[in-house]
C-alpha cells in the first residue's frame, strides 16, 4: 500500500501456509528511492533491511526480539555485541542509540521509548497468555524487559524521522488494519458457504477485482480532494467504500 496516496502498489497472492516474509520474494513491489518502508514483525527479514538502504530507501520497524545488537569499537576497528536489558535498564526517557544490527551488520538507529505501568503490565499479561498457548517459554527476561518500552529500528536520520515523531509514524501502518476490516465488515471477503472450488475461485477472484476498483476509485477521490480543495481534507475509507459498493455492486 502506497500510503500518501491511499492505493495498492501491487498485489500478491499466496496460500495460508506461506511464511509472510516470503512477500519480499515476490518480486512484485518496487523500492522508492527516498521512501519510508513500514511493516511489522511477521515481515521482518535482516538482509531485505539492507536492500532498502541499498536502493536509496528508509525502514522503520519494531525491534525484534532475539536480533543481535552491536556497537562498533573504533580501537579495534570491529563490532561488539551489545547486552540489550543493561542497555534498557539506564533509559529513563525517549532516547536513541547509533548502532549495528543482524549478522549483516546493517547501520540502524535503535529507539527506545519507556511506556505507562499499564501498558507494561498489559503486555505482560498478554506475553504469558502466548507463552501458555504455543506451549513453550517464550517469556524470557528479555521479552520480559521489553514490555516496558518500545523499540524501533530505522534507518532513517534523525533530520526525516525525529526519535519523538517515530511513534506517530509508525502508527500510520495500521491502515492496513484498517483496510482488511474494511474488506472483511463491507464487502464480505471472509464470509464463504459451502461451495465448490469453481464457484468459490469465481467469487474469490469476483470480490478481489471487486477490491481493487474500489481501492482506486477512494484514492482517486482522495487524490482530488488533496488537490482542488483549499484545506487538506481527509476522506473516511470506510464511509467511501460503503458508498461505492452501494451504489455500484
Amino acid at each position: 500500500m502506497e500510503l500518501l496516496q491511499g492505493k495498492a502498489d501491487a498485489f500478491y497472492l499466496t496460500d495460508g501456509a506461506s511464511n509472510d516474509t516470503a512477500y519480499w520474494d515476490s518480486g512484485q513491489f518496487q523500492i522508492a528511492q527516498g521512501g519510508l518502508v513500514l511493516f511489522d514483525l511477521g515481515y521482518w527479514r535482516g538482509r531485505q533491511l539492507g536492500y532498502i538502504a541499498e536502493q536509496g530507501a528508509y525502514f522503520l520497524s519494531r525491534y525484534r526480539a532475539n536480533i543481535s545488537l552491536y556497537k562498533q569499537v573504533v580501537q579495534q576497528d570491529k563490532h561488539e555485541k551489545i547486552d540489550l536489558i543493561q542497555l534498557l535498564d539506564r533509559v529513563s526517557d525517549i532516547e536513541e542509540h547509533q548502532l549495528w544490527i543482524g549478522q549483516e551488520k546493517i547501520g540502524i538507529r535503535l529507539i527506545v521509548e519507556p511506556v505507562p505501568e499499564q501498558v507494561r503490565k498489559a503486555r505482560h499479561t498478554r506475553l504469558k497468555r502466548e507463552s501458555c498457548k504455543k506451549g513453550r517459554k517464550s517469556n524470557t527476561d528479555l521479552r520480559k524487559k521489553m514490555c516496558g518500552y518500545n523499540l524501533w529500528v530505522t534507518n532513517a536520520p534523525a533530520t526525516i524521522l525525529p526519535k519523538e515523531k517515530t511513534r506517530e509514524y509508525y502508527r500510520l501502518r495500521w491502515q492496513i488494519e484498517l483496510m482488511f476490516k474494511i474488506w472483511k465488515s463491507l464487502l464480505k471477503i471472509d464470509k464463504i458457504e459451502r461451495m465448490n472450488i469453481f464457484r468459490f475461485e469465481c467469487y474469490l477472484y469476483g470480490t478481489l477485482i471487486a477490491i481493487m476498483f474500489s481501492t482506486e476509485i477512494f484514492s482517486f477521490l482522495q487524490a482530488s480532494l488533496l488537490h482542488q480543495t483549499e484545506k487538506s481534507l481527509e476522506l473516511s475509507e470506510w464511509k467511501a467504500i460503503k458508498i461505492i459498493k452501494k451504489k455500484s455492486f
